[in-house]
């Protein structure tokens, strides 16, 4: 199946699993590839109906100018409560998951923003499906040159969003997630304030309006919309 034109990586999931005909669906993204028992893995611990939700671990690396590759380390974090530990890091990459067809029937198609595959896994747990891992490295994760720059700040972003959407899931405290939501946007605007003051202060902005006894992104976000007014004095 291929779309006539790039519509990312959303549309392509959902178009690939709108066709499937089995009753699992895994996720491979252009850049990564499986180990040779990546499929064996998540379908072993999706078969006895006890989670909807599959992942394992992944090994990151990069090609380096002179054709090999480099592997790289990864930030991990010990999970013991899946859909609450989502809320302190995505652990789950989707060239690494598959899930049930019951889970994709119930929860539906992939949004279109950023940090979608987080927001589909929350939704999945909020609907009361399962996340278990295979406890096994079985796919290779490609870091590519834009992210590691410049996407961190949209990411950071984006997954403040999904976290301010599921402020009311009930899998942590509404108070607790909101926290959690406005460090992201606060992040997000110290990533994007050296290439895009206006974008950083929307998102100190958003930062301060989910709790608005801290004062200091407010400022910020002061701070950042008159960098942004006075870019095009200096330019002249």
């Amino acid at each position: 199946l291929e779309h006539a034109q790039s519509q990312g990586q959303s549309a392509a999931r959902n178009t690939a699993m709108r066709a499937a005909k089995g009753d699992y669906i895994a996720f491979l993204d252009a850049d990564d590839f499986w180990l040779p028992d990546h499929l064996e893995s998540v379908c072993a611990v999706l078969a006895p109906g006890r989670a909807g939700l599959a992942y394992s671990d992944g090994i990151v690396f990069r090609e380096t100018p002179w054709g090999e590759i480099e592997l790289l380390p990864i930030d991990t974090i010990e999970v013991t409560n899946p859909p609450a530990d989502l809320f302190r890091r995505n652990f789950i990459n989707p060239s690494g998951a598959a899930i049930t067809r019951q889970l994709m029937e119930k929860v539906g198609d992939f949004g279109p923003r950023r940090a979608e595959d987080l927001d589909y896994w929350i939704r999945a747990a909020t609907l009361g499906f399962a996340i278990a891992t295979t406890g096994k490295q079985t796919y290779y994760y490609r870091k590519s040159a834009s992210s590691l720059s410049a996407a961190f700040a949209e990411d950071s972003e984006g997954q403040g969003r999904v976290f301010l959407k599921h402020r009311h899931c009930g899998i942590l405290p509404e108070k607790e997630i909101l926290a959690i939501a406005r460090s992201h946007l606060f992040s997000a605007g110290r990533l994007h304030w050296r290439k895009d003051p206006m974008a950083a202060s929307r998102a100190f902005y958003k930062a301060w309006t989910l709790g608005r006894a801290h004062l200091l992104p407010l400022v910020c976000a002061v701070a950042m919309a008159g960098l942004s007014l006075a870019r095009p004095h200096r330019a002249q």
